[in-house]
């Protein structure tokens, strides 16, 4: 499904190695059938997959992400400039577009894709 949003193989490679690669396809399917547009749906995988290297980064598994993480995240943004634009408009990275129902967002994001990817992810340093 990534080849849906992104043409580059880079930009693929990249998006598949990092945490929230194996779940990106089940994701971007939950989005898209909750009506959300193409560029909607590349800034959410931009979101998720740095909430994920966040949560890489800090010893948590995806799988065990919950809206406490999400919040954690959402500080840890705040607290580096990262949550608003100047323009006071969110970033990609906070997700706001779908982030008004954390649980849904999460389950979603949590659930793997029937073929997942076993591809390793480069730690943060």
């Amino acid at each position: 499904m990534l080849t849906t949003y992104y043409t580059r193989e880079r930009t693929r490679t990249m998006y598949a190695t990092a945490p929230a690669g194996p779940y990106l396809d089940t994701f971007s399917q939950w989005l898209a059938q909750r009506g959300f547009t193409t560029r909607t749906i590349r800034r959410c995988l931009f979101g998720a997959t740095q909430f994920t290297l966040w949560a890489a980064a800090t010893d948590i598994a995806v799988p065990l992400l919950d809206a406490t993480h999400l919040e954690a995240f959402h500080g840890y943004l705040a607290q580096h400039g990262q949550l608003h634009y100047a323009s006071g408009n969110p970033t990609p990275r906070c997700m706001a577009h779908i982030t008004s129902s954390p649980s849904s967002v999460l389950r979603a994001l949590s659930r793997r894709s029937r073929s997942p990817r076993r591809v390793p992810h480069p730690r943060l340093s």
